[in-house]
């Protein structure tokens, strides 16, 4: 796992105890899921750095952003 992801995954695990203080980690879906949109949103996020760098002449990646944020509300 790279740097960025444990980072997520530090920053999930820290929400969801945040959350269930008294948690021995037993609701493990409100980690994944709270991991799984952190992930997500990190990929639209440099998906739209891309699409400033080629300053939005064609919104490729932009509306590619948009579709995935779309497919996992």
């Amino acid at each position: 796992m790279n740097e960025r992801m444990k980072e997520l995954s530090n920053i999930a695990y820290m929400n969801h105890m945040e959350r269930n203080p008294h948690s021995s980690f037993g609701r493990r879906y409100d980690y994944d899921k709270e991991f799984a949109e952190l992930v997500i949103n990190e990929c639209c996020l440099k998906l739209l750095d891309m699409d400033q760098k080629v300053n939005g002449n064609h919104n490729y990646y932009k509306h590619a952003a948009i579709e995935i944020k779309r497919s996992f509300k």
